[in-house]
């Protein structure tokens, strides 16, 4: 479910471009809307204190 949620986020985007053509600060946004959705679930209470970061590599 989080990665049908985490692909519908990615599909607002322009279908032109491949995803490795996202920008650090796109991706950087997609894995924090994933993170809320995850700290706003069933199981919210192992991811209140989550933190993800893209590396720019």
């Amino acid at each position: 479910m989080l990665m049908e949620r985490v692909a519908s986020l990615s599909n607002k985007h322009d279908h032109k471009h491949h995803l490795g053509d996202w920008s650090r600060a796109m991706w950087q946004n997609v894995v924090n809307r994933a993170i809320r959705m995850l700290a706003s679930g069933p199981f919210g209470s192992h991811f209140f204190s989550t933190v993800g970061t893209v590396d720019g590599n």
